[in-house]
């Protein structure tokens, strides 16, 4: 399952990358926001993946806290530098972030099918 969320995130991002790369010299228009449903799906999909780590972790019968603590801080912390990046680099630079993402996600995804 997790190789097909992958993959189709991944050529979504591909997608919209081009997209992006296509009109780069168009004026730059207001930031369209993703729309309730989209979130709704990627919500849906982040907590099935929670759900199979904190179901993992319980098997193994490991002390919850430590990894609690690790897997919050360093999304957070993720969360806020890669906010940081996102404010300082030009808006035409984001369809090559898009593109790179997208490669990025299809290799973990090829590697996923390895495990």
């Amino acid at each position: 399952i997790a190789f097909f969320l992958l993959l189709a995130v991944s050529i979504h991002m591909l997608y919209e990358g081009f997209i992006e790369w296509k009109n780069r010299n168009n004026t730059i228009q207001n930031i369209k926001f993703h729309g309730f449903i989209k979130l709704l799906i990627v919500a849906i999909a982040t907590s099935l993946d929670a759900l199979a780590v904190g179901v993992s972790l319980g098997v193994s019968n490991q002390p919850l806290w430590p990894y609690l603590i690790s897997i919050g801080g360093w999304a957070f912390a993720s969360t806020i530098i890669g906010m940081s990046i996102a404010k300082k680099i030009p808006q035409r630079l984001s369809a090559v972030f898009n593109i790179i993402g997208a490669c990025i996600l299809l290799i973990l995804a090829f590697e996923m099918m390895t495990l």
